[in-house]
């Protein structure tokens, strides 16, 4: 049973096991001593709806917890993004699961937050995933060469898969400069930033080999022909010897 399992699934399953047998040794013990087992269930059993009721939110999260192990949202190594909070999953326990962030930070999350929230798993049934940057040129300058450009440096970078292809795309007209955007694919995750960051240096230089500025904002102002600017002269007292 514990090989047809996982790592966790195995741990889990030897933990209910535990607890289960020795429930069953002490009922077995306290039937041999003479105890009247029908009074210790009647207890038990009302000990157990105070106890539920008291610890709904646990029971919540225990409850999750098998359903994780069961389905399999998400499994120990799958980079997960839950609210705002992403990372890898590190471990899967019965009340909560750990993800370990971009910071390396180990955040402990309950489990019904993976059931009764959103859950993003970028590594579920496929590891390609798409970005994108964007890239702003001047008016007048050949959108075609830009996209032209950006393309080949995307297309020459390692970690960006062949198919599906990257791609450049005119957005819309902005206000002080034509917006682009490349999209591209990749199968691994724990090199975005990286790869990110390496287009966007690659992409600058591409363009300023071939004379291309990057648009930055600007903000004209513009002064009314007949307004009339009031203008004061200064003079600072001489600096006495």
């Amino acid at each position: 049973f514990g090989a047809r399992l996982g790592k966790q699934e195995s741990m889990m399953a030897r933990r209910f096991a535990f607890y289960g047998l020795a429930a069953l040794t002490v009922a077995a013990t306290q039937h041999q001593l003479g105890f009247n087992l029908s009074v210790l269930l009647g207890a038990a059993g009302i000990l157990t709806v105070a106890i539920g009721f008291a610890s709904q939110t646990s029971a919540s999260n225990l409850i999750s917890g098998l359903f994780l192990i069961w389905e399999k949202p998400c499994q120990v190594g799958d980079l997960v993004t839950i609210g705002n909070v992403e990372g890898t999953v590190s471990r899967i326990r019965i009340r909560a699961t750990n993800v370990t962030t971009l910071d390396h930070q180990e955040l402990v999350v309950p489990n019904k937050d993976f059931i009764t929230g959103s859950l993003l798993n970028w590594s579920l049934t496929d590891p390609t995933t798409r970005l994108h940057i964007d890239i702003r040129i001047a008016y007048g300058t050949d959108p075609r060469q830009v996209m032209a450009l950006v393309e080949q440096v995307a297309r020459a970078d390692e970690k960006v898969v062949a198919y599906p292809e990257p791609f450049v795309s005119c957005e819309r007209f902005g206000e002080d400069a034509m917006e682009l955007r490349l999209r591209f694919f990749m199968d691994d995750m724990d090199a975005r930033l990286d790869t990110r960051s390496r287009l966007i240096c690659g992409i600058d230089q591409a363009l300023a080999d071939a004379g291309i500025a990057i648009a930055l904002p600007r903000q004209d102002i513009r002064l009314a022909a007949d307004s009339r600017l009031p203008v004061e002269l200064v003079t600072e007292p001489a600096n006495q010897p």
